[in-house]
């Protein structure tokens, strides 16, 4: 292991009541090299010291995990700063933006192999609040709300020509919404995982032709009025 740590043993921290650290002893396995500062702490006023972790730099993991960023007590966050972290994944992914207590939480830009970019709000690394997703590969756009990494609640998608505006559930087209085919063609109604399911009108411009009435599996079915 190539443990290149600054020493620095000039004073002692004490940590305020119920704030938080990793000692050194419990990662140093795990790190294959890092030029952030050792220095010693006293737990809580508890006689009790360890070493630890502090400052701004790189950590390089076994693991093949790149982390570049502030670090306080052995913990990887920007909480208490200005600051961006950056984290390159084993995969190719990269990360760059906020962190708290070890966890990608807060706002920030995820770029991935594939060309797709996430910028937006994060939770424990998950796509949780309002962000965009753009995927060039697939001439796909979704600017929106999502929960746990699925899209949730109100948002906008536009694929290869074609536009949906309205509501999501666990990541699929569900409730409420609006979708405008490439051709002008549009419906507007109730959808059910992805599927036109329930009330709702459709307009063929191609044929100048409109229903409205009930729907089920894509298909017209049950009550309506077409014209």
């Amino acid at each position: 292991m190539n443990d290149s740590l600054k020493n620095n043993n000039t004073s002692t921290k004490r940590l305020k009541e119920n704030e938080k650290f990793i000692p050194y002893s419990l990662i140093k396995d795990s790190i294959s090299e890092t030029n952030l500062t050792k220095e010693t702490i006293e737990e809580n006023s508890t006689n009790l010291f360890y070493e630890t972790l502090s400052g701004k730099g790189k950590l390089f993991l076994k693991s093949g995990f790149l982390y570049y960023g502030p670090v306080k007590y052995g913990i990887l966050t920007s909480e208490d700063t200005d600051e961006n972290c950056e984290i390159k994944f084993p995969d190719g992914t990269i990360y760059v933006g906020e962190m708290k207590d070890n966890q990608i939480t807060g706002t920030g830009k995820y770029y991935f192999p594939t060309g797709a970019i996430y910028s937006g709000e994060l939770l424990s690394g998950l796509r949780h609040g309002y962000g965009i997703f753009e995927s060039p590969n697939e001439g796909l756009i979704y600017e929106g709300n999502w929960k746990k990494g699925l899209k949730n609640g109100n948002g906008r998608m536009k694929k290869r020509g074609c536009i949906y505006e309205g509501n999501w559930k666990d990541g699929s087209i569900n409730g409420r919404g609006k979708l405008t085919w490439e051709s002008g063609n549009i419906y507007k109604g109730d959808f059910v995982k992805g599927k036109l399911n329930g009330d709702g009108y459709m307009i063929w411009y191609n044929e100048n032709k409109k229903y409205t009435g009930h729907w089920e599996n894509n298909l017209q079915n049950g009550y309506g009025i077409q014209i």
